[in-house]
C-alpha cells in the first residue's frame, strides 16, 4: 500500500521569509534524500493583459484577486491524489501566450508556499499541516522594499504600491492565521533559524509516520518524538 502525499502550506505576508523558510526546510528533506515537491502559489497567478493603477506590468503576486484559486484547488486535490499536473506558470508575464506550462508529479512531501493558501476553505482544508510565517508589518515592509529596490522600484513607485494594493491585503492574511497548524515567528535571524528547525521537525515526523501507515504499521507517539527532536537537532548543527 503506498502512502498518498503529504500537503504541506507555508504562508505569510509579501516580505514575511516564507520562501526563505520553505526552501531551506526543503533543501534539508532533500539533503537525508526525502522525495520534496515545491509549488508556489505564484504560479497561478493571472496573466495581465491591462494592468490597472498603481500595478506594473508584472504579475501582481501579492494581491489576492490576481490568484487563480480555482485552478490552484484542482491542481492541490489531483496532487493528493497522486496524479501529475501541468501547472501553467505565468512567470510574470502579461499574457496568456508568454505562459510557460510544465509537468509536476507528485512527491510524497509536496511543499505548497504562498500568501493567500489560508483565504480559501476548501483549500487550506486540503492540507495536512500549514505553517504560517508570523512576521510584523514593517519589517516585512522593509524586506519589500530592499528587494524591490533591487529590481526595478523606488521608493515612492513602492510605498505608493504597498499603500494602495499590497497593504489591506497583508492585513487580511494576517488576521487569517488562527486557521494555520503552526504559528512561526520571523521577526529576527535567531526566531528565522528556529522557525526552519520547528517545520523541519514536524515535517520529518509527519512523513515517517505516513510511511510507517501505509505498511500497516504502527509506532508509539513517544517513539515518533525521538525522530523529529533527532532530525532538529542535525538541522540545527548546519546553520
Amino acid at each position: 500500500m503506498h502512502s498518498r502525499p503529504l500537503l504541506i502550506g507555508f504562508v505569510g505576508i509579501s516580505g514575511s521569509g516564507k520562501t526563505t523558510i520553505a526552501n531551506a526546510v526543503t533543501a534539508a528533506l532533500k539533503a537525508i534524500k526525502h522525495d520534496v515537491l515545491v509549488l508556489n502559489e505564484e504560479s497561478y497567478c493571472k496573466p495581465l493583459s491591462q494592468p490597472k493603477k498603481g500595478e506594473n506590468e508584472r504579475c501582481p503576486y501579492d494581491v489576492s484577486s490576481a490568484i487563480d484559486k480555482v485552478n490552484l484547488l484542482h491542481d492541490l486535490k489531483q496532487l493528493k491524489e497522486g496524479k501529475s499536473i501541468t501547472c501553467k506558470r505565468s512567470m510574470h508575464s502579461t499574457s496568456a501566450e508568454e505562459s510557460k506550462a510544465i509537468l509536476l508529479t507528485p512527491a510524497k512531501i509536496v511543499i505548497v508556499e504562498g500568501i493567500f493558501l489560508l483565504q480559501d476553505e476548501n483549500i487550506r482544508n486540503l492540507f495536512d499541516k500549514i505553517f504560517f510565517v508570523d512576521t510584523k508589518l514593517d519589517i516585512a515592509m522593509s524586506r519589500r522594499l530592499k528587494r524591490d529596490e533591487k529590481i526595478e522600484h523606488t521608493n515612492s513607485q513602492y510605498l505608493d504600491r504597498y499603500e494602495t494594493l499590497v497593504r489591506p491585503d497583508a492585513l487580511v492574511v494576517q488576521e487569517l492565521k488562527k486557521y494555520a497548524d503552526v504559528i512561526l515567528k520571523n521577526n529576527m535571524e535567531a526566531e528565522s533559524k528556529a522557525s526552519i528547525s520547528e517545520a523541519y521537525d514536524s515535517i520529518l515526523g509527519m512523513e515517517i509516520q505516513n510511511s510507517v501507515h501505509a505498511h500497516g504499521l504502527f509506532v508509539s507517539h513517544k517513539v515518533m518524538d525521538m525522530f523529529p527532536s533527532t532530525g532538529g537537532r542535525l538541522l540545527r548543527s548546519r546553520l
